[in-house]
């Protein structure tokens, strides 16, 4: 007696809504998990390959968040104050 089997891909993850696995991939902080993500997921890419810049601005908002120093020498490098160019010249 032979038993026909069906083959069916199985991926849990598409049984998430879209949000959900849109927070996943954004709760990750790290692109190349996101992107590794999506190879293993069909479910995943497809979300990933239509919300990927909005993906990419959640991580770099974490980046800048979670990375205090980072925001700090964007700071100084804005409030810098300008060299007075008189000053640095040489008298005769």
């Amino acid at each position: 007696m032979y038993f026909l089997v069906r083959l069916t891909t199985m991926d849990p993850v598409q049984e998430l809504s879209v949000e959900i696995q849109l927070k996943i991939q954004v709760s990750t902080d790290d692109l190349d998990l996101c992107s590794s993500l999506s190879r293993a997921s069909p479910a995943i890419f497809k979300v990933y390959s239509n919300h990927l810049e909005y993906i990419k601005r959640k991580y770099n908002e974490s980046v800048l968040v979670n990375d205090y120093s980072l925001i700090q020498d964007f700071m100084a490098v804005i409030l810098f104050p300008e060299a007075d160019v008189t000053e640095c010249t040489q008298e005769e």
